[in-house]
């Protein structure tokens, strides 16, 4: 398994999983911690494979119009 794909099935099992209403409000503040934390290394990481896509032109051979 890529770890991307592992990163994306872990991703979806949390979201699925948070239940705000169920936690209090210092757990709550925590999340929000934890979840922008990963949120922005994400968004950094997503940057940089994008561009290496871009490079490549690997973005050619999956269908997307130019």
């Amino acid at each position: 398994m890529r770890i991307t794909e592992e990163l994306r099935n872990q991703a979806l099992a949390v979201a699925g999983s948070v239940d705000p209403e169920l936690m209090s409000g210092a757990q709550a503040a925590v999340a929000v911690e934890d979840l922008a934390v990963a949120e922005k290394a994400l968004a950094g990481t997503l940057m940089f494979v994008a561009l290496r896509v871009a490079r490549t032109d690997a973005w050619r051979n999956q269908g997307f119009a130019s």
